[in-house]
């Protein structure tokens, strides 16, 4: 028979059987179990040899079928030696594709019993198969997905992962042993000693790992300085780094000290706002990355941050922004950032409650469904609602085209008025939550802002209008429902904001034959119209947000 010995076969197993009467192809089966008990004929480096030289052995293959076999009879790896545990670890590794490497290949039953029943051995045994890897100049590491992803393992990889890093920190998957050292919660102090290290010591690093280093030297070290040159492609290609991997970090970033974060964003702040003007994101939607609409973004998040930190250090930092030229386009942001600073050191000295006290337990856990996202990102809306319409800084004024003298003159464009609602949204969500424009949904739809909480898959759809808009009434089951809501992990959740610019003639809330008993006067009674407004599936699944940005007192 001109049989392929892997793993595949198990599965056609039944039907082989059948074909051959079933009596002839159970001596296969018992030949794959056999095969698991000579664990000393393929060693480590038998299988580092089959890698150098580009070769695959179909003995192993059948050494994994027979353990696959031997799970089906017995559903556990009790009677398993340690020999053949690891290589079995091993080989599910080695015979696995690069191509499918990338997803998480635990679909093997008795792996997913080692991984949970014997996690310190499974991690002792990846260890020293990567290394092993490193040591032969290898490019690709077959174990470092399910090393650095597996969550059964994350108890036990802290040590192992840094030996790798310290091993291989001159490979580009360097990278990924450093954020998994990260994730993993590892003491800035030792990867501070290491990036000093690698840094004072590796001449001959590539440029984008010397620039990856340097990079995570900026983040973590206290007392790193770095000097950049203006009109330098050097300077600003490593400042887009800095960025990407501040990005990278997520809420790890918390390990980071309170003074190393201001120190962080006022240099973020300072360095693009020299580079580029305020340049407003184009109505085309994503036009790639490293322009001059994303620097922007860079400087204004970079500030809204510093508003968020209550030291004294973080608001002269913004006041100091103020006064200087390159930050004369960004100065409405400031302005803004600037109050929401002075507020925020008033509550932090006093200790004022607010709404956050009674959503203490959910600031504390991250969402753990879409309705725990929704009741998130609305409360923020509220109370964001609260700052713009009481605020004495004149945030209103992001929502509107004013004059010379700095007169309101008209509203400006709904997508204008969202990306100024965007930054001060994204200065109040929790960092692991993210907020981006004109999310491409269903059939090339798109939503006006979609918050996203990646680790549970969920994404939250806001859609947003003025009150003046003739589909006000049915935009949020004609558009937020149907187009959005509906479909693939928004889950059946959404946000419908309204911008209020106050009623005047020129400025009507829309009279249809089908809402002709709501005649709202007022933000509330708007509110208020709207939700009554919504069917009772939609009552559940929508929460109506009404923004006040007239700027009436």
């Amino acid at each position: 028979m001109n049989l392929r010995l892997d793993i595949k076969i198990l599965k056609l197993w039944p039907k082989l059987v059948d074909h051959y009467n079933g009596n002839d192809f159970s001596y296969v089966l018992e030949g794959f179990k056999s095969i698991t008990y000579r664990t000393d004929l393929y060693d480590l480096g038998y299988i580092i040899q089959l890698t150098k030289e580009g070769k695959s052995a179909r003995i192993l293959s059948a050494f994994l079928a027979g353990l696959d076999e031997l799970w089906r009879e017995t559903q556990s790896i009790s009677a398993w030696t340690t020999d053949k545990i690891k290589l079995g670890l091993i080989l599910d590794s080695f015979c696995l594709s690069p191509q499918l490497k990338k997803r998480d290949h635990t679909s093997r039953n008795w792996l997913q019993a080692i991984l949970h029943e014997k996690p310190q051995l499974a991690v002792e045994t990846y260890y020293e198969y990567m290394l092993a890897e490193i040591k032969s100049g290898f490019q690709y590491l077959h174990a470092k997905h399910i090393f650095l992803n597996s969550k059964k393992l994350k108890a036990f990889r802290k040590e192992s992962t840094i030996k790798l890093l310290e091993a291989c920190f001159s490979k580009p998957y360097a990278q990924d042993f450093w954020h998994g050292a990260v994730n993993d919660k590892e003491s800035l102090n030792k990867l501070g000693e290491i990036v000093t290290n690698i840094l004072s010591t590796a001449q001959d690093l590539e440029k984008d790992l010397r620039e990856f280093y340097v990079a995570q030297a900026f983040i973590i070290l206290p007392s790193y300085k770095l000097q950049f040159m203006p009109n330098d492609e050097d300077s600003l290609n490593q400042l887009w780094i800095i960025k990407e991997q501040i990005e990278k970090y997520g809420p790890n970033l918390e390990l980071v000290s309170t003074e190393k974060k201001v120190s962080i964003y006022s240099c973020l702040a300072n360095e693009f706002a020299r580079r580029f003007v305020n340049t407003p994101r184009p109505k085309s939607g994503w036009s790639g990355n490293r322009n001059d609409h994303e620097a922007s973004a860079v400087v204004k998040d970079a500030i809204f941050k510093l508003a968020s930190i209550p030291l004294p250090v973080a608001r002269n930092a913004l006041r100091g922004m103020l006064s200087e030229p390159e930050f004369n386009t960004y100065n409405q942001t400031l302005m803004a950032a600037i109050h929401d600073s002075e507020q925020l050191y008033r509550e932090a000295s006093f200790k004022k409650p607010s709404w956050k006290g009674a959503a203490n337990t959910l600031f504390n856990q991250k969402p753990s469904n879409i309705d725990d996202l929704s009741s998130l990102v609305s409360a923020h809306l509220n109370d964001l609602a609260k700052v713009i319409k009481s605020d004495n800084a004149n945030i209103h004024k992001q929502f509107w085209n004013v004059d010379q003298y700095g007169k309101l003159v008209n509203p400006k464009p709904e997508n204008e008025g969202r990306d100024a609602l965007l930054t001060l949204l994204r200065n109040k969500l929790p960092n692991y939550i993210s907020s981006e424009p004109e999310d491409l949904q269903f059939a090339n739809k798109r939503a006006d802002i979609a918050c996203s909480y990646t680790e549970q898959h969920l994404k939250l759809p806001i859609e947003i209008k003025r009150h003046y808009h003739p589909d006000l009434w049915d935009a949020p089951k004609d558009q937020l429902y149907k187009q959005y809501m509906k479909h693939a992990e928004r889950s059946g959740r959404g946000i419908f904001l309204v911008f209020w610019y106050g009623l005047d003639s020129k400025r009507k809330i829309p009279n249809t034959k089908n809402y002709k008993e709501y005649k709202p006067k007022s933000v509330d009674e708007l509110a208020s119209a709207l939700e009554a407004s919504l069917s009772e599936q939609l009552k559940d699944a929508i929460e109506v947000v009404v923004i006040d940005v007239s700027g009436d007192v």
